[in-house]
């Protein structure tokens, strides 16, 4: 599990390290960096994903698929019918830099690894052989000062022998380069991708529904849509894209937009943990759930058991980390009234706010044992 997470001139945020916990719900008022913290945590972890829709403000997706056709990596060669799966890096990314001088950085670290997701400006002349040659296989600029966008994924990791001893760390690292400006222009990553889990949803927004769904999966939705029609009895997939139906008293059988937009985006949202939960952790890495606006469109009267039912799904996937925002008072006290009575280290309310006249963010962690005190209006974390 990770226990922070450090960005370092990342869209708004200077230099802020977050307190991370199982469970963690972010607050402060609108536009003080909620969501660039679940962002930041999203380039650390993901891996592109083709034709994967990300964050809907952007109406970006970092995957498509490209025109070009490759043999083996490398463009226009001989018998190079394949097309090729590409990464729009830029175009997503293009807005994380603060400013256009320092380096863009997100750490996070755990007991056995640490990781690192940088961003820079940088131009050919910089580069290193290795990028030089990808980038000039896909036909992108050479020129010295070409202005280039550089990432690089760093982990490094401590495994342990079978006897418990720490051998040599190990590093894997992978990188990609973006001509600056061209955003259809990009070349793949290079070197060992480290293989993580990490899923974003909006709740404002959402809507997943896959191909299929397992039975195991048609019972924790049946279990969640019961919190906000107690009559629903199943759910099954009805094989058409983006349908599901909901079984009422075991009888009749409706769409899902019949219980209501809160129904649709609770129900998306699960779909998406499940996909998550149902993941093979690679090398004891991180397994992430992050969700914008939890809650949203849920009834003020149900919040209290969807954070319970949230709360026994982290008991039962001890795996899977999570962190959410809202600025929903009711929200917040659900939560403090789920989480007070579990153990200490389980969740945690992070506040960010600003902390100087400068506009500089800063975080203030609330624990379990100040969730009474919030309930009982002595502290604002919304604010």
């Amino acid at each position: 599990m990770l226990r922070s997470v450090h960005l370092i001139n990342f869209r708004g945020l200077k230099d802020i390290v977050i307190p991370l916990a199982p469970m963690t719900l972010l607050t402060g008022s609108n536009g003080i960096g909620k969501t660039s913290v679940l962002e930041g945590l999203y380039c650390l972890l993901a891996q592109p994903v083709p034709n994967a829709a990300v964050f809907p403000r952007y109406q970006q997706q970092i995957g498509f698929q490209s025109n070009m056709p490759v043999l083996n990596g490398i463009p226009n060669t001989p018998l190079s019918f394949f097309p090729a799966i590409g990464y729009d890096y830029y175009s997503f990314w293009k807005e994380c830099l603060a400013d256009r001088v320092s380096d863009c950085q997100v750490m996070a670290a755990w007991d056995i690894a640490s990781l690192t997701w940088e961003m820079r400006i940088s131009d050919f002349s910089e580069l290193d052989q290795e990028l030089k040659d990808t980038a000039s296989a896909y036909g992108l600029q050479s020129g010295a000062g070409t202005p280039y966008v550089l990432w690089e994924w760093t982990c490094m990791r401590k495994p342990k022998d079978n006897s418990g001893h720490a051998k040599n760390q190990i590093g894997h690292k992978s990188k990609a380069v973006q001509q600056l400006g061209m955003e259809f222009r990009f070349s793949p990553r290079i070197g060992e991708i480290t293989r993580t889990a990490c899923r974003y949803v909006d709740m404002s927004s959402v809507r997943h529904v896959p191909g299929k769904i397992s039975l195991q999966t048609e019972k924790l939705l049946t279990d969640a849509l019961k919190i906000i029609n107690p009559n629903v009895t199943g759910v099954r997939h009805d094989g058409m894209p983006g349908r599901i139906r909901v079984i009422i008293n075991d009888e009749s059988e409706y769409s899902m937009g019949t219980l209501g937009v809160g129904a649709e985006t609770w129900a998306s949202m699960l779909l998406v943990l499940s996909e998550l939960a149902a993941s093979d952790p690679k090398m004891g890495l991180p397994v992430m759930f992050l969700a914008d606006e939890i809650g949203a469109g849920i009834h003020y009267s149900k919040l209290e058991e969807m954070w319970a039912f949230l709360l026994d799904f982290l008991s039962r996937y001890p795996h899977v980390q999570m962190v959410m925002t809202t600025h929903s008072h009711d929200c917040i006290n659900a939560f403090c009234n789920v989480f007070q009575n579990e153990s200490s280290d389980k969740a945690k309310i992070v506040r960010l706010h600003k902390s100087d006249a400068k506009g500089g963010i800063k975080p203030t962690e609330y624990s379990r044992d100040l969730f009474a005190s919030i309930l009982a209006g002595e502290w604002e974390v919304r604010g």
